[in-house]
């Protein structure tokens, strides 16, 4: 079976991962082809403290499924944290496919 890598377009993420204050700034609204594009959005839920994110590493679309790889990240251990609800998530938009979708949880770094 072929397996062919996609290129997902980032939607959005946590705070956590855009240090350089965007998601604190309006963005313009997306454009979407309902009939050509989906959306996969993964969510790490609550926690407690800061220092937690999740993200999508890679898309991979055989001829029969679409694989979404990702990482989940914790705070290092010892790290001096925010005590605050917080909910880690990654939106991102690609092409419309077809067929079963796997989320595989790649080992973290």
């Amino acid at each position: 079976e072929r397996v062919r890598h996609l290129r997902p377009s980032v939607v959005s993420r946590s705070p956590r991962d855009t240090t350089d204050g965007s998601h604190t700034r309006p963005r313009a609204p997306l454009e979407w082809d309902v009939d050509h594009m989906r959306c996969a959005v993964l969510f790490m839920g609550e926690r407690g403290t800061a220092g937690h994110a999740i993200e999508i590493t890679r898309v991979e679309w055989t001829d029969s499924s679409l694989a979404i790889h990702y990482r989940t990240r914790g705070p290092d251990p010892g790290a001096l944290l925010a005590q605050a609800l917080t909910q880690p998530f990654h939106v991102i938009r690609l092409p419309r496919v077809d067929g079963p979708v796997m989320f595989v949880e790649s080992p973290s770094r």
